[in-house]
């Protein structure tokens, strides 16, 4: 019987917070039915025993599943392929879904014409360094021929309509996300969504806290792997025939507002750019 919503997350090697994340789902109330999918992205820690124990105190159907290869968008697909919900919500394994934030998303997908949701996300520790978030009150729409630009789309916090994933659109780029060659994931496939006619939204109300545990420093060594992601994502949006003119003036204006702020984030950019195209040509 088809669900209302199947929530999903990836793990490897995160037994621990893994384990905080699913004990945070059994405190969720949904009026809807809805599932819990858990990857075991080839963990060699406790994740498995961890999340047994913890899926135990959740009150819904729940399973857990084993991808050996690499990256969170081998793990995500996986999921997709036996979903069960209308929905297909994606978080992460250092994040804590708040009690009503299935209620809030339910309700944004009664637009027919919705394909995918973003969430707002809280830092859960307010000591760590503020970044992975996006705490927007403001309700946003999105829709083609703009460009959806880095940050209004976090893995930790999205959800897509799932028929369009299996029919139509196609799931995660298994070369984008954690764990594979460039980050991105996230907006890659949104973009997507936008470039076959659907439209997405930001909502306020499908809140998340994202335990990341960064300080400067650590998140000081992610940057590259981020903008290099952002540019391998331009560089195979701009590749796609759907990708008209509006769609490249504001790339265009983003990256220049971009250059504006940091040169050396526009060079990464620019890197992640010319990685990409050099590996569609190996």
């Amino acid at each position: 019987m088809m669900k209302e919503i199947s929530v999903i997350i990836c793990s490897k090697n995160r037994g621990a917070s893994l384990e905080a994340a699913i004990e945070a789902l059994s405190r969720v109330q949904f009026g809807g039915s809805w599932e819990v999918i858990i990857v075991d992205n080839a963990s060699t820690d406790d994740t498995q025993q961890r999340a047994a124990r913890a899926l135990a105190k959740v009150p819904v159907p729940s399973r857990i599943i084993h991808e050996a290869r690499p990256g969170n968008g081998h793990g995500r697909n996986s999921a997709i392929a036996i979903a069960e919900g209308k929905v297909a919500f994606f978080t992460d394994d250092d994040c804590i879904v708040e009690p009503d934030a299935l209620n809030a998303l339910s309700k944004e997908f009664v637009d027919p014409t919705v394909g995918f949701v973003a969430g707002r996300i809280n830092l859960f520790n307010p000591l760590d360094h503020l970044c992975c978030y996006f705490y927007s009150s403001k309700p946003l729409s999105f829709s083609a021929p703009w460009f959806l630009k880095p940050g209004f789309v976090q893995g930790s916090n999205m959800a897509f309509r799932l028929s369009a994933l299996v029919e139509e659109v196609g799931g995660f780029d298994p070369i984008f996300g954690a764990g594979a060659r460039f980050a991105g994931e996230d907006l890659e496939l949104a973009m997507r969504f936008l470039l076959a006619g659907w439209k997405g939204k930001y909502s306020p109300d499908v809140v998340v806290r994202h335990n990341h545990g960064r300080d400067f420093n650590a998140y000081r060594k992610l940057e590259g792997f981020y903008d290099e992601g952002v540019g391998a994502y331009i560089e195979k949006l701009t590749r796609d025939p759907r990708c008209g003119l509006l769609t490249r003036v504001s790339i265009g204006a983003y990256l220049a507002r971009l250059g504006a702020r940091s040169n050396e984030a526009l060079e990464r950019v620019r890197q992640g750019r010319t990685q990409f195209a050099a590996m569609l040509q190996q």
